[in-house]
């Protein structure tokens, strides 16, 4: 599998969306919980070959989601630090203008 950080970045934030709506109202969302923690893993995949230590983070988040449950609260900045400079050296510092 090649890794895309695009991929993982959107992974990460679908995962952060769906997290904060089961936070918003656990008794309506509660499978948003459990989508968040596969887009997580999704991302820890997409992450392994080419940056395992940002996939050791993911993994250890995501696990740390089912520890704790119910979650009180999430907090991706850690993930999103991580991801940043391995995003902008990928995209070489240029805005990517053409995208899905």
């Amino acid at each position: 599998m090649d890794s895309c950080i695009d991929c993982v970045a959107k992974h990460v934030a679908k995962a952060e969306v769906l997290l904060n709506e089961y936070l918003s109202d656990r008794s309506m969302y509660f499978e948003h919980y459990l989508r968040s923690a596969g887009e997580l893993a999704a991302a820890e995949d997409e992450s392994r070959v080419k940056w395992p230590a940002l996939a050791d983070m993911i993994r250890s988040f995501r696990l740390s989601l089912f520890e704790s449950f119910p979650a009180a609260g999430c907090d991706f900045s850690e993930i999103y630090a991580a991801l940043q400079p391995i995003f902008e050296e990928e995209h070489g510092g240029e805005e990517d203008t053409e995208r899905e």
